[in-house]
């Protein structure tokens, strides 16, 4: 009788073995867990699975291929997939996979930087997709309510200055 669970693990060894060159880990900053009142930054362990086209290659074998890393200013040499250089909280990986510019904290120019976009679940490369203004909602409901209670109360006073001018009207008639 065959025994399924070693059919599988050799299965899965076997898969690995065959998917090792494509196989690329890194530490990657996880920026979630920083708040004001910590002072150090927790790393987390990730596995990325780069399928490379053939030309494409990444001599640092830090995830990003070199054409990228050349086109952006960074070193071919060296792991420097986990620097920010323009502090918008996406490490350099996180922009060549977002598609990102690691230079410009905000590359789409809508005035979020490219962090919190992502944070947000929007796209930082696309200027139309950005996090929505909860303040401007908020504000124009303020002054929809002053402007109803203004308009209220130049109505109630019309009303009580119609019924004194009737009234006088009718006084001064008798």
């Amino acid at each position: 009788m065959k025994k399924p669970f070693i059919h599988f693990s050799v299965s899965l060894i076997f898969l690995l073995l065959i998917l090792t060159p494509f196989i690329s880990a890194t530490y990657v900053q996880d920026f979630n867990s920083i708040t004001s009142k910590q002072s150090s930054v927790n790393y987390q362990f990730q596995i990325i699975f780069v399928l490379n086209d053939e030309n494409e290659t990444d001599a640092d074998q830090d995830g990003m291929p070199d054409a990228w890393e050349i086109e952006n200013d960074l070193d071919i040499d060296r792991d420097d997939s986990n620097f920010d250089y323009d502090f918008d909280e996406l490490v350099n990986l996180d922009e060549y996979l977002y598609g990102t510019d690691p230079w410009n904290e905000d590359t789409d120019g809508d005035r979020f930087n490219d962090g919190f976009e992502v944070a947000k679940g929007t796209d930082p490369a696309d200027p139309a997709d950005h996090p929505t203004r909860i303040w401007l909602f908020i504000l124009i409901g303020i002054l929809s309510v002053g402007v109803l209670a203004g308009i209220s109360w130049v109505v109630v006073i019309s009303l009580k200055d119609s019924k004194k001018t009737k009234k006088q009207m009718k006084e001064g008639s008798q």
